[in-house]
């Protein structure tokens, strides 16, 4: 199901629309489809050259009153390409963004790297759907002891696997969040 909404596309492409390179590379983002969970969307970005991009990666910023770190991770153009991401012929690229919050508009942060230099980092809004928890057990969950904002962990993200029902697995964030 592809989502092309034209409100989604707009508030999208306000952000790395019109920006270039001193080389001549320009980036656009044209739009995003959902992945396969609330939590995972494909950015749909044109770059010129395509045969100048090294790597793009994306951060998605916490809620505010998250005390997670943000979820980031790196893409090299060899990677996109090997996986069917990066046409180098027409210049489309599709970015996966994954440990997306569901049912929100979250922040998140494209910065794209060049030979020879960086676009500026931008960033961008992707709205997503609401998780559909059958068993209530990720979206209500039973807290037992708060995690203090005082305290700082040294990871930020739980995978579990086969804890409830046929959903499986699932990621959450120390705040108690599925991403």
């Amino acid at each position: 199901m592809k989502l092309w909404n034209s409100l989604i596309i707009a508030v999208i492409t306000l952000g790395l629309a019109g920006y270039s390179h001193a080389a001549g590379v320009t980036v656009t983002v044209n739009g995003e489809n959902p992945g396969p969970s609330p939590f995972i969307s494909l950015l749909d970005l044109t770059v010129n050259p395509a045969s100048s991009l090294k790597s793009i990666r994306f951060t998605v910023f916490p809620k505010p009153a998250s005390v997670t770190r943000p979820v980031s991770a790196s893409y090299s153009s060899a990677y996109l390409q090997r996986r069917g991401y990066l046409n180098l012929r027409t210049g489309q690229v599709t970015v996966p963004v994954f440990g997306l919050y569901a049912n929100y508009s979250n922040t998140v942060a494209l910065a794209c790297r060049f030979k020879g230099g960086r676009v500026p980092q931008d960033t961008v809004t992707i709205p997503t759907a609401v998780f559909d928890d059958l068993t209530g057990v990720y979206t209500n969950p039973t807290v037992l002891q708060a995690r203090s904002r005082r305290i700082r962990l040294s990871y930020d993200y739980i995978m579990l696997r086969g804890f409830a029902a046929a959903i499986s697995p699932i990621i959450i964030d120390t705040d108690g969040e599925v991403r």
